[in-house]
């Protein structure tokens, strides 16, 4: 998610072949009251789970997003006709601050 990007990672991935897939790619949800994202859906005239979903897919990075309503299923995956652009995708790269929602994998050893 925007606010924990792990470019090192997705670039050593890259590099190796290995394919990274989105952990909590909607921030357990807090990322969609965002205001900067609700900014760019609003700009798109898509959900803010649709632009941060988007916004993954155009960084090549694979997503799942978590939801149990077949409305919001069907929502999440109506994400491959736009594309954000140049500005738009620096301005959600801006959004980094290393924040893990769920659990750190560094605090685990």
């Amino acid at each position: 998610h925007p606010q924990l990007q792990q470019r090192e990672l997705r670039a050593w991935c890259d590099n190796e072949g290995v394919q990274v897939v989105a952990y909590s790619p909607l921030g357990t949800g807090t990322l969609l009251v965002d205001p900067v994202i609700g900014q760019i859906a609003a700009k798109c005239q898509k959900t803010p789970a649709q632009v941060l979903v988007r916004w993954a897919l155009q960084l090549g990075v694979s997503v799942i997003p978590k939801s149990v309503t077949k409305e919001r299923i069907v929502s999440n995956l109506d994400v491959f006709d736009f594309n954000l652009d140049k500005e738009d995708m620096d301005i959600i790269d801006s959004l980094d601050i290393n924040h893990h929602f769920c659990w750190n994998a560094t605090e685990i050893i």
